[in-house]
């Protein structure tokens, strides 16, 4: 047994001796060794390089759309004026003639997405089709929906402004690789409601493909009691405006802050519209900012004119910012609301008729707005609807010499023809105001 265990170690020793020169020559390679044994290469894993995280981006963040990949970069090669791969030739539709436009996007000032640029769920790939037919598209679409923009040909941008004030852009991107026939169509929202803009999304989406919208237009408002589900209710006694209602609202519109002035501005909209409000609380609220409450008139009719230039805490107003233009929106609607009752009772026309300092200042206004429609497009199209309604009442002598004195029917035409170009409901509604112009 001791020498099987002898023989066995030697046999241990000389193996581990027949090991050990080639250890030591893949560590410390010399000699004719040095020349059979290659040193060692460090094997290269896969890296992944990322922006970094902010407060905008998740790490739960899903992977872009199918189809909207963002591949290596290949080089492009100019045919006819379009840019295509230079291992692929694509056809382009050549028998498809963009429209007039507001905006017009050439292939040429497209740029492809950035490298580790995350594109937006609202995005979508338009294949065979050119940047200029796809700009025409929305652009025509923008009108159509009357959702105010503002064009960039050379960055292929659009800033975009819809009824409810929501705030988007749209940028049209080259594809490359596989998807270099086509373009890369993105919508960022910056501000407001996206449920609001979920609407706009897919029809501008459906616009830049070529399909037609299925979206029926929306049914105007009808008051409650008009619903079917107050059939057979018994009636109840005559609705009274609760003092404290108002009052609050009034309390809100006298403050020095703008967030609580755009809520008081809301109430009243709300209680002086017939589809919101019973037509006794409308009147009795229409009423007290008429005679009641001067301040508050005052107060109205100076956020429509920009008057105070300085707050009450001395800081000065900027009158193009969003909030001072939704608040001032809500002031012409809170005003047109109140016109709007002219055509519904006698009596109302005869409280009218008493303050011909307030119709005088109010349609100046409302020609004001009419007369600076760009950029400004919701608040035009309200003063108009008030134009009308001033038009289609009692009231109409005195207004129509106001008009003729001031320039409004001029400025009506102006922004008719513009509405045509860049927003439908605006030249909807000053046409509607030219006709009762000419009919009275």
């Amino acid at each position: 047994m001791r020498e099987q265990n002898v023989s066995a170690n030697n046999k241990l020793s000389i193996q581990y001796d027949n090991r050990k020169p080639n250890v030591s020559a893949m560590q410390f390679p010399t000699g004719s060794n040095a020349a059979l044994l290659q040193p060692e290469q460090p094997v290269m894993r896969s890296v992944t390089l990322a922006p970094p995280l902010t407060a905008l981006r998740s790490r739960n963040e899903h992977a872009p759309h199918i189809g909207l990949e963002r591949p290596q970069m290949l080089k492009k090669l100019e045919v006819n004026g379009e840019y295509v791969n230079n291992k692929q030739q694509v056809t382009f539709s050549k028998s498809v003639n963009a429209p007039a436009s507001n905006w017009n996007v050439v292939n040429d000032s497209l740029r492809c997405v950035p490298d580790h640029y995350i594109l937006e769920k609202t995005s979508c790939f338009v294949g065979e089709t050119t940047a200029s037919v796809i700009s025409a598209r929305i652009s025509n679409c923008l009108r159509t929906r009357s959702i105010e923009a503002s064009f960039n040909d050379s960055k292929a941008k659009a800033k975009c402004v819809n009824s409810d004030c929501n705030k988007f852009n749209i940028r049209l991107y080259s594809g490359r690789g596989e998807y270099c026939h086509g373009v890369i169509v993105e919508v960022q929202r910056r501000s407001g409601n996206s449920l609001s803009l979920k609407k706009d999304c897919n029809a501008i989406f459906d616009a830049a493909k070529g399909i037609r919208s299925k979206e029926t237009p929306r049914k105007p408002l009808r008051p409650v009691r008009e619903m079917s589900f107050f059939n057979g209710l018994p009636s109840k006694p005559a609705f009274t405006t609760e003092p404290d209602i108002t009052q609050n609202a009034f309390d809100l519109i006298m403050e020095n802050s703008l967030d609580t002035n755009i809520l008081g501005m809301e109430s009243l909209c709300t209680l002086t519209d017939l589809n919101h409000s019973t037509q006794t609380a409308v009147f009795e609220v229409s009423a007290g900012i008429l005679s009641s409450n001067r301040k508050i008139l005052a107060k109205i009719l100076s956020t429509m004119k920009n008057d105070n230039d300085v707050n009450n805490e001395g800081d000065y107003i900027d009158y193009e910012s969003p909030h001072f233009c939704k608040l001032r929106s809500l002031a012409l609607t809170v005003i047109v609301n109140i016109l709007n009752l002219a055509k519904l009772d006698s009596n109302f026309i005869i409280n009218l008729r008493s303050q011909p300092l307030f119709v005088d200042d109010v349609v100046s206004v409302l020609v004001e707005c009419v007369k600076n429609p760009k950029g400004h497009f919701l608040e035009a199209t309200i003063a108009s609807k008030g134009l009308s309604a001033l038009l289609s009442s009692e009231l109409h002598h005195s207004v129509k010499q106001k008009l003729q004195v001031i320039g409004g029917v001029a400025a009506l035409g102006d922004a008719n023809v513009y509405g045509l170009k860049y927003h439908s409901l605006l030249a909807k509604e000053t046409e509607l105001c030219l006709n009762a112009f000419e009919c009275h």
